[in-house]
């Protein structure tokens, strides 16, 4: 069910005091879940659509850390680093909010129909400027970038090329005030050109997610933290050991691998997500999926 609010009255103060410094302004919330979390702020985990495998593992790690000292991951439910923070965050049992740019009672992409199902589970959060019944448009994407931002007390930017997304959500949260973060890479690969622009434009550079959390003034942890290599074992979640079964090198359409799986269409898809963020398996161009082998994984 789709709820709405008034932001003022919904939102942390220095939320909707930063929120009411951007244009177009923000008036009404529409929400799912548990909206206790707007009045709290998170931090926010974004990044590249086509992230590298390592990537997929710092977004996790970051969303981990962040999880288990009792923050709220915030992210915009798209494929890639987004995912991978939402997923790290329920890994922990942590709560984690999807930022959507189309009304509630859509999901983009469908594929995270199941990762929307799973956050709203974990007693997480679906929040949306937009009414039910508003499709997902180019233009709004943008938009909704401000909401991420402005919702969080720091931003973490994981691999963006320049002029992406998530260096929208970025440039935002500088303008806002938020404390922007970047974790560097290579001055060569274009998916790090978005982040070291930022850099160069106030951002701080982080190494690791306890440096990026120390930076925030956020304590040490109550409990371990799981290293990255403990998280997403396929043995973990029955739909993923069984799609990783049947996928090989040679890209497989859905259809195909719900037939040789025995699954069903929305387990597989589920399974596909927990192998994409292990990387263990990838998505083709022309939409087909195939599977990676990593050194001493088979």
């Amino acid at each position: 069910m789709t709820n709405v609010g008034s932001a003022q009255s919904l939102l942390h103060p220095l939320s909707w005091a930063r929120l009411n410094t951007i244009s177009p302004s923000l008036e009404h919330i529409y929400w799912q879940g548990n909206a206790s979390l707007l009045a709290q702020q998170g931090l926010a985990i974004v990044g590249s659509r086509r992230a590298s495998a390592q990537g997929l593992v710092d977004a996790k790690d970051f969303a981990v850390h962040a999880a288990t000292r009792g923050m709220s991951v915030i992210s915009g439910l798209a494929v890639g680093v987004d995912a991978a923070a939402h997923m790290g965050a329920l890994s922990v049992a942590g709560h984690t909010i999807a930022v959507l740019a189309h009304g509630l009672d859509q999901t983009y992409p469908k594929r995270h129909q199941w990762l929307l199902h799973q956050i709203l589970e974990s007693g997480g959060l679906l929040v949306s400027e937009y009414p039910d019944g508003t499709p997902p448009r180019p233009y709004q994407f943008p938009l909704r970038n401000r909401l991420i931002a402005g919702l969080s007390r720091g931003i973490c930017l994981i691999e963006a090329a320049r002029g992406s997304g998530s260096i929208i959500t970025a440039l935002y949260g500088l303008e806002m005030g938020v404390d922007v973060s970047v974790v560097p890479g290579s001055i060569h690969d274009p998916l790090f050109e978005g982040g070291l622009g930022l850099i160069r434009q106030g951002a701080g550079l982080v190494r690791s997610a306890n440096e990026w959390l120390e930076d925030l003034g956020l304590a040490p942890p109550a409990r371990p933290v799981p290293q990255p290599s403990q998280l997403w074992d396929a043995d973990d979640d029955p739909r993923a050991d069984g799609v990783i079964r049947v996928l090989s090198a040679q890209a497989q359409g859905l259809e195909a691998l719900c037939e040789s799986s025995g699954l069903s269409q929305a387990d597989v898809q589920a399974g596909l997500l927990v192998l994409e963020l292990q990387g263990r398996a990838h998505r083709t161009p022309h939409g087909g999926w195939q599977r990676l082998v990593r050194p001493g994984v088979f």
